[in-house]
C-alpha cells in the first residue's frame, strides 16, 4: 500500500524503499521487522545504526503478529521507537484461526514517536482500529474503502532527509493507507467471497 501510494516519488532522490524484513541490533539485542521502509538517509554515528554500526534506523516499521501476544507486541513497540530509531510503527494483529481458514479478527495500531506524548514511558498512539470480517464478539463487520485508515505525515516518513532531496509536491500529505484493501487481500488469498 504504502509504495503504491509513493508513486510520485518512485526513481526521483527522494524515493521510498522497502527494505523487507531487515535484521536490526542494538547493544543488547536485534529484531527483524516484518517490513520496513525509508528513504536514502545518510550514515548515522557508530554503533548507533541498525546494524550495529553507522546504517540508518528506517522511518516506518510494520509488525504483524499472529501467534505473538499483545505484551509481546508491546516490547517490540518499544524497541522499534526507542529514541533514534524508527519515527513510525504500524502493528497488525491477526487472531489465529485453523489451518485452511480466512483470518476473520484483524486490528491495526499506529505510533508515532511524533505524537502528543502523554507520559516518558508511553508509546503515542495515534490511531486504532479493526479491520477484519469479525470483531471480538464474533459480530460481522463490515468495512468501506476510506473507514479504516492510517496516515503517514511527510513528514515522518522523510524524518532525518538531508537537503538536497525535496519531497515532490504531488505526493500526498498525509499519506493514507487503506486497510480496506489489506482486509481485502487477505480475504481473497483465502478464496472467500
Amino acid at each position: 500500500m504504502l509504495l503504491h501510494q509513493c508513486n510520485a516519488v518512485a526513481f526521483t532522490n527522494a524515493e521510498i524503499y522497502s527494505l523487507g524484513a531487515t535484521r536490526t541490533r542494538d547493544r543488547n539485542r536485534g529484531k527483524e521487522a516484518d517490513e520496513s521502509f525509508r528513504p536514502i538517509k545518510p550514515a548515522v554515528t557508530a554503533p548507533n545504526g541498525c546494524d550495529g554500526n553507522d546504517l540508518p534506523w528506517p522511518n516506518l516499521v510494520v509488525e504483524v503478529a499472529y501467534t505473538e501476544t499483545l505484551a509481546h507486541v508491546q516490547e517490540t513497540l518499544r524497541y522499534w521507537l526507542s529514541p533514534g530509531r524508527a519515527h513510525d510503527c504500524i502493528i497488525v494483529k491477526i487472531d489465529p484461526v485453523p489451518q485452511g481458514q480466512a483470518p476473520v479478527r484483524m486490528r491495526a495500531w499506529h505510533y508515532c514517536v511524533s505524537a502528543v506524548i502523554g507520559t516518558r514511558n508511553t508509546v503515542p498512539l495515534v490511531t486504532t482500529f479493526e479491520f477484519g470480517t469479525k470483531d471480538d464478539t464474533g459480530t460481522a463487520t463490515n468495512i468501506n474503502q476510506g473507514q479504516c485508515i492510517i496516515n503517514i505525515s511527510s513528514s515522518c516518513l522523510y524524518h532525518g532527509l538531508k537537503p538536497p532531496t525535496q519531497i515532490p509536491q504531488n505526493l500526498p500529505d498525509p499519506i493514507p493507507l487503506d486497510f480496506y484493501f489489506a482486509q481485502r487481500a487477505v480475504t481473497q488469498a483465502f478464496n472467500i467471497y
